[in-house]
Order: structure tokens, then sequence, then C-alpha cells
């Protein structure tokens, strides 16, 4: 049996090779995503459900491609929810922040005269940062009866209720 003696590294300097895990693409909209549930879920299942809804990232790595698949969200892997977030260079994918979650909110059921891109920003900023309006009105023709606001909100509270 070989004896292995412990060699204390307290106080000298210890320098390390910088290994890349994650590849960083410069001419893409970089994303890393966490899924936020109770269960778990192979990667695999994971994997495969994106490539079904997103194609092979392979053959789409634009820009274009990657704001898409952003706003596009949220995703969800069978029934579990997808925190899609943009990857900056310079930090680690584990120093993503997932603190906030964008959703798109319908708002129904108010008086024709409240149905204005005013009022749906007003709503949608007591619900989280709004992100996105959609005006319900198309030069000055109402073209839908609700309201449409995209809205960031805290992924660590409760979803709001009521206003």
């Amino acid at each position: 049996m070989t004896n292995f003696e412990k060699e204390t590294i307290e106080g000298k300097t210890i320098t390390l090779e910088k290994k890349e895990q994650h590849k960083f693409k410069i001419d893409c909209i970089n994303l890393v995503g966490k899924v936020i549930s109770n269960k778990k879920l192979p990667f695999k299942t994971i994997k495969n459900t994106l490539l079904g809804i997103w194609g092979n990232p392979e053959a789409s790595k634009t820009r274009e491609k990657g704001s898409q698949i952003l706003k596009g969200g949220p995703w969800s892997i069978r029934g579990q929810l997808l925190n899609l977030q943009t990857w900056t260079q310079g930090i680690s994918v584990n120093e993503v922040a997932y603190d906030y979650l964008e959703f798109w909110v319908q708002i129904h059921e108010l008086p024709q005269e409240y149905i204005n891109a005013d009022t749906t920003r007003d709503i949608g900023s007591r619900m989280g940062i709004v992100t996105e309006v959609k005006d319900p009105r198309v030069e000055e023709i109402l073209e839908r009866t609700f309201l449409r606001v995209r809205v960031a909100i805290d992924a660590s509270k409760p979803l709001p209720i009521g206003f």
C-alpha cells in the first residue's frame, strides 16, 4: 500500500491553466437555461425537446435565430418551465442570473376606453418590468379587445394576483 502524505498548500500560490469547457461564440446570441422544477429531468430529454422545437443550433448560428428563441419564450419541457437567459462573454456559465423570467400576459374584459398602449404599460408595470407592449390599436383602429404585454417577473417570488 502506498503511503500518501498530505502536503499543505497554505500560503502557496497555485497557478491554474485555463481550460474552456463551454465555448462562447462571438457572432451569436449565447443562451443558457435552467429548468425550474421539483422533478429531475434527464439531460437527454431536455436536449431532444429543445432540438425538436428550435431545430439544429449548428445549422442556424445567427443572432436572429438566438433572438427569436429568446423572445419566443417562456419555454417548457414536459410541463416544466425553462428560464432562458443570455450568456455574456467574460462571465462563467454558473454566474448567469436567473432572477427574472419574461412572460406574455393578456388582460381581458376592460372597458373600451382603457384598451390602449398606455393602459397596457401601466398594468404591466404593476406586475413586473415591462419589456414590450403590443398596442391593441393600429392607426386608431381597435385590432383586438384585450391587452398584451411582455413582463419580466421576479422568478423567486410568487406570481402577482390582482392589481
